[in-house]
């Protein structure tokens, strides 16, 4: 998997967080059924949820993401 470090990165190349965060995670998990792997760790980010501020958060949490960033990475839950 790839990291991109930065906010103002990500809004400045949206085409490479799709690339990072939307395409390479699709390779990972096509690669990991092709050897048949069962289990594939995903690790989300706090973004998903915009501009809530007390922690911890849950998968039944609302998720409000502000940018580009975030969005890539629920997309690549779904």
């Amino acid at each position: 998997m790839a990291v991109m470090i930065g906010v103002h990165w990500t809004l400045e190349n949206p085409l490479g967080v799709r690339d990072v965060n939307m395409d390479r995670t699709h390779n990972v998990l096509t690669a990991a059924a092709d050897a048949d792997v069962n289990r594939v760790l995903f690790a989300p980010t706090s973004e998903e949820y915009g501009d809530l501020i007390d922690p911890p958060y849950l998968e039944t949490t609302d998720v409000s993401p502000k940018t580009n960033y975030p969005v890539a990475k629920l997309a690549d839950k779904m």
